[in-house]
This record gives C-alpha cells, structure tokens and sequence, in this order.
C-alpha cells in the first residue's frame, strides 16, 4: 500500500515528520494512505 510520503500533498519537514499540505496536518512519512486524513491521497 503506498504511503503519505508518496503523495503529491506530502511536504518533508525531517525524517520523522511531514506536513500534509492539503490540510495543513503533520503526518509521518510513513503512514499508511488508508489512514490519511483528508482521505485525498494523490501519488507524485
């Protein structure tokens, strides 16, 4: 399954820890797309 990091929404911040731009929430780069927050997962 891919992951947030692996959408076009998704803004590195570190290595631990991202921005989902789409809704302005930190995500960790490796959360699963099923529990994305805006359920809007986009691939790059």
């Amino acid at each position: 399954m891919p992951t947030c990091s692996q959408c076009k929404f998704y803004k590195p911040k570190d290595a631990k820890m991202g921005e989902c731009t789409n809704v302005g929430i930190p995500v960790p780069p490796d959360n699963d797309t099923a529990r994305c927050p805006a359920r809007m997962f986009v691939p790059k």
